[in-house]
């Protein structure tokens, strides 16, 4: 270490935030080349309980053999609901909150907008990844600098419109949570579950006998509402390439509810 920094703590700190960065960077930039993130389950996780494993993978739901279970079980939960007449279509549910007066196609469009701002920055981001390596690859320092910092910006940018359209989302799924296309969703995300969430076992190609579970309905036996929200949520972290905050799954913090052994929330 250089005197200069032994001499100023706010200097050394900075340093070793940058180094904590571009290690998550390159860390993220590792799981996305490769397919899949590895997660480490904690003591208490109800995962370990249930299979008696340490770390699980979590497959990138774009992979064939992941997305297409989660498609079909969409398809057949829609047209199950939709010969049930106490279930609305999203159209029926959202043409009576606007006569009423609760929702609108301004704010539809809204919603709609950042999405599509986010899926721009989500292909700048996977350039920004590919210069980075190139750069790594060339050993140009410069480059690499370059490309990290845009990255880092970019990053900031993504965060704030997504916050946005989160607060947005909460809004939307209450009215809309129990209409004929979310519920079919929620089954589709349960059928990627299924496919992508895997043992940490083998070499790095997808084995679907390597799968925790066989089928949406041993989910549903398996999990209740909040751990099946935990897992979606921990799945869909790497879905979104978000980058991992610690690879330890379900950080415990002061600011977070967590589970305890029998799956009910409680305050650490």
């Amino acid at each position: 270490m250089s005197e200069d920094l032994k001499r100023n703590p706010e200097k050394r700190e900075l340093k070793d935030i940058e180094k904590n960065n571009v290690a998550n960077d390159n860390l993220l930039l590792e799981e996305v080349l490769r397919g899949y993130r590895i997660v480490f389950l904690s003591e208490d996780n109800f995962i370990r309980k249930l299979f008696d494993i340490d770390s699980i993978r979590i497959y990138d739901k774009t992979l064939l053999n992941v997305g297409r279970y989660g498609d079909q079980m969409f398809t057949k939960e829609r047209n199950r609901l939709l010969k049930d007449p106490e279930y609305l279509t999203h159209a029926e549910q959202k043409k009576i909150l606007k006569e009423r007066g609760i929702w609108s196609d301004e704010e539809e469009r809204k919603m709609n907008d950042m999405r599509a701002e986010i899926d721009e920055m989500i292909l700048e981001r996977d350039v920004l990844f590919e210069r980075i390596e190139k750069a790594e690859q060339k050993k140009d320092k410069a480059a690499e600098k370059t490309a990290r910092k845009n990255l880092e910006e970019l990053g900031k940018r993504m965060s704030k419109i997504h916050m946005e359209l989160l607060e947005l989302t909460d809004i939307y799924v209450t009215y809309f949570r129990d209409t004929i296309e979310m519920r079919a969703k929620l089954k589709q995300h349960m059928g990627w579950i299924v496919s992508a969430v895997c043992r940490n076992e083998g070499d790095d190609e997808y084995d679907e006998t390597k799968r925790l579970w066989k089928d949406v309905e041993s989910i549903e036996k398996d999990l209740d509402d909040m751990k099946l929200s935990a897992l979606l949520n921990e799945c869909n972290s790497f879905w979104n390439v978000e980058k991992p905050e610690d690879q330890s799954f379900f950080v415990e913090s002061p600011d977070e509810q967590i589970l305890d052994s029998d799956g009910d929330s409680q305050k650490k």
